[in-house]
C-alpha cells in the first residue's frame, strides 16, 4: 500500500516475526548470507521489527510511498 503497511506492526510482531527470526537465525548460523527482503509501498512502521527479525537488506525502497524518503530512512536506520 502506498500510505501504510499492508499489515499492522503489532500483528506482524505477534504472528509472523518469530517465524522470520527462526528462519533467518538458522540461515545465518550456517552461512555468511545477508537476508534480503523484498517489499513495496510504505513499510516504514515495520522497519524496526524487520531489522530486529534479522533482515539486512530492504529492497526496493519505494520513495514515492508515505514515510519512505531516502534521507529519512538513512538517518533513522
Amino acid at each position: 500500500m502506498q500510505d501504510r503497511s499492508i499489515i499492522l506492526s503489532d500483528i506482524y510482531n505477534k504472528y509472523i516475526k518469530k517465524y522470520h527470526q527462526r528462519i533467518y537465525n538458522f540461515i545465518k548460523s550456517k552461512t555468511k548470507a545477508k537476508i534480503f527482503h523484498h517489499s513495496c509501498g510504505s513499510v516504514y512502521e515495520l522497519i524496526p521489527s524487520l531489522i530486529d527479525a534479522g533482515i539486512d537488506i530492504l529492497n526496493p525502497i519505494q520513495t514515492s510511498a508515505k514515510n519512505m524518503e531516502p534521507e529519512r530512512l538513512k538517518k533513522e536506520f
